[in-house]
């Protein structure tokens, strides 16, 4: 092979889905292909005329526009052009234009045609659409990247999870005293309670007898039925044990009855049974945080937060579980540090509601985020008579959380923040001036406080709260252009030529911030759907659901958008695992050197989709003002 045909075989090999194939099948390729050199401006292919070639890019670029007339795409080095023509009946539907002096790697369409054919994976890759190639990448990125030990989290079923032995239940009216010799007998730490159906009704643990009735002198003749715990959260046998770690993380919860088809119970799923599925101890960081008894000890608590997202990243965990679970520990360090708060300062003198904003609301946090709050109190609150009493309360809470690794606002939007500290009808006012008075930093504020959720208190006041606003909101179409049109302005990082647009400031120069870049366009829109449907969902994935369920949004692309936000999380998660293990602040900030080409490749994809549904906002929500 002279050096021209070496040269080019190298260059194939660096590229999908070249890049798989055997090493004499790529050679034979090599052997049979053509260069072709076309200047600046030369018409390569024109719409509706017969095509026989293959055509990638060596160096150069050209535009593709549908029907001669339309663009639709630029591609450079590395991208293909051609071939649909080759897959249907030869015949082209959009012509192509050489931008700049382009050489360009061709195939005659019978050898093309013969690799399509003896090389299934080939064929796969090139009837596949962006968002196709997208999902296929992270179905081969958890292939091939994780391996047997680190997807059992993520594979075993709570059905098949520690020893099975028979199911301990009693009925309601059984007495305690009896219950726990029973549970002594059995060597079990948890009783289940039936109705007289066989249905389970609720569970009782040494930790009930222990707090509940012991603790309290109650009798031990009492019916086990008054000191359970009833309609306790349930999994079915083919849950997966994320799906139960969850569950117990953001309950604080130790143990999990599975049930079957019938709702009947079958066996208990417990804490020590899933950390065998998972090493180390992320399953008691929120279980450490609730025993804290001050700040200080919280805050000790928070420091497994990294630790615990990099044992679930390497658990093979997808990225919307990690973001739960890591939000389960910010909600838990919020509520702990509320309750000591209270325990000291006293009970509160009228009902409220902590509240928190963004990503936490969201559920979607990553490895180190900055604090969103703000108080939601009772329309009994007088600022007179209370307002000392939650001016310390959200002090205590801020300070807290800023010790515990959740920095203070830059931009004030903190408990501590008389502003941010306000009655029911407070908060409503706010809401609806930002609503009908669309100015820039109201809607500025919107696209904050719009996603919020309570953590602590009267989670009822939020209810109302979230009622009323989206009462407001939903059908006013001048608000909604407004928030669309602000969707629109987070750039995504992709030029014309597909190429990753990278920062240009000195601090983060040549990087790409996944979070500004990837994540928010997908939560700005969603959340752009979720107001035009009057959806309460905080939670960017609900929402997209939401959408298609309200027939706002294609089920196709709800999935293009959920792989694309997916895609863009894990690379960012995986970053941001790799930065905890040496010992690294966290950050968003990546550099495309740093990753492999298959995670730029479908970075690109996945940029695609999303500047593609911003398009698909702007002509639906925002022609008014955009025209």
């Amino acid at each position: 092979m002279d050096v021209e045909l070496l040269e080019v075989h190298d260059f194939l090999a660096q590229h999908r889905p070249f890049d798989a194939l055997p090493g004499e099948r790529l050679r034979a390729i090599a052997r049979v292909l053509r260069l072709r050199y076309e200047r600046k401006g030369a018409l390569i292919l024109d719409a509706g005329a017969r095509n026989d070639t293959f055509f990638m890019v060596r160096s150069g670029a050209v535009e593709v526009r549908e029907g001669g007339t339309d663009l639709t795409s630029r591609l450079v080095e590395g991208e293909y052009f051609g071939y649909r023509s080759l897959l249907r009946d030869g015949v082209t539907r959009n012509s192509v234009r050489a931008l700049e002096d382009t050489l360009l790697i061709c195939l005659d369409a019978a050898v093309f045609r013969r690799l399509i054919d003896e090389e299934p994976m080939v064929a796969r890759y090139f009837a596949m659409a962006e968002a196709d190639r997208l999902r296929a990448a992270m179905e081969s990125f958890h292939r091939h990247h994780l391996g047997h030990d680190e997807t059992r989290l993520v594979s075993a079923r709570v059905g098949d999870l520690g020893p099975r032995r028979a199911v301990v239940a009693c009925g309601g009216d059984t007495p305690v005293a009896e219950v726990a010799r029973r549970m002594a007998a059995a060597d079990v730490s948890t009783m289940l309670v039936t109705d007289a159906d066989g249905a389970l009704a609720g569970i009782f643990t040494d930790k009930d007898l222990r707090r509940r009735v012991v603790g309290k002198g109650l009798a031990l003749d009492r019916p086990v039925a008054e000191v359970m715990t009833p309609q306790p959260v349930t999994m079915a046998a083919e849950a997966t044990a994320l799906e139960a770690l969850l569950a117990m993380t953001k309950r604080n919860i130790h143990h999990i009855p599975v049930v079957d088809a019938d709702a009947d119970p079958v066996a208990v799923i417990s804490a020590n049974d899933l950390l065998s599925q998972l090493s180390g101890q992320a399953l008691y960081v929120t279980a450490r945080i609730e025993k804290a008894e001050d700040p200080a000890a919280v805050a000790e608590a928070a420091r497994a937060t990294g630790a615990s997202l990099l044992a679930l990243v390497e658990a093979g965990a997808p990225p919307q579980a990690v973001g739960h679970f890591v939000s389960s520990i910010g909600e838990a360090v919020h509520r702990r540090l509320a309750q000591l708060a209270e325990a000291e300062l006293g009970p509160p003198p009228v009902p409220y509601a902590l509240l928190v904003f963004g990503s936490l609301a969201r559920e979607d946090q990553s490895a180190r985020s900055d604090q969103d709050n703000g108080l939601l109190i009772d329309d009994a609150y007088d600022v007179r008579a209370h307002g000392g009493y939650f001016e310390a309360l959200g002090r205590r809470i801020c300070d807290g959380l800023d010790a515990a690794g959740y920095p203070y606002c830059k931009g004030g939007i903190m408990a501590s923040n008389p502003d941010w500290r306000l009655p029911l009808s407070g908060w409503q006012r706010t809401f609806a001036r930002w609503i009908t008075e669309p100015e820039p930093k109201s809607i500025m504020n919107a696209t904050i406080f719009f996603d919020h959720r309570a953590v602590h208190g009267e989670v009822a006041l939020m209810a109302r709260l979230r009622d009323h606003v989206l009462g407001l909101a939903h059908g006013d179409t001048i608000f909604l252009a407004h928030m669309t049109q602000d969707a629109l302005r987070a750039s995504v990082p992709l030029g014309f030529f597909r190429k990753l647009v990278l920062i240009k400031d000195k601090e983060h120069k040549d990087s790409l911030n996944l979070k500004r870049q990837g994540i928010m366009p997908i939560t700005d829109i969603a959340r752009v759907y979720a107001l035009a449907s009057g959806s309460p969902t905080v939670n960017t994935r609900e929402r997209l659901a939401a959408a298609v369920s309200a027939g706002l949004l294609a089920a196709s692309d709800g999935a293009d958008l959920t792989d694309a936000w997916d895609f863009v999380a894990g690379v960012r998660l995986k970053h941001q695992a790799a930065q905890v293990r040496a010992g690294e602040t966290a950050d968003n900030f990546v550099s495309p050197g740093a990753l492999s080409r298959f995670e730029r490749d479908h970075l690109r994809d996945a940029f695609a989709l999303i500047r593609q549904a911003q398009n698909a906002i702007g002509f639906k929500f925002a022609r008014g003002i955009m025209s």
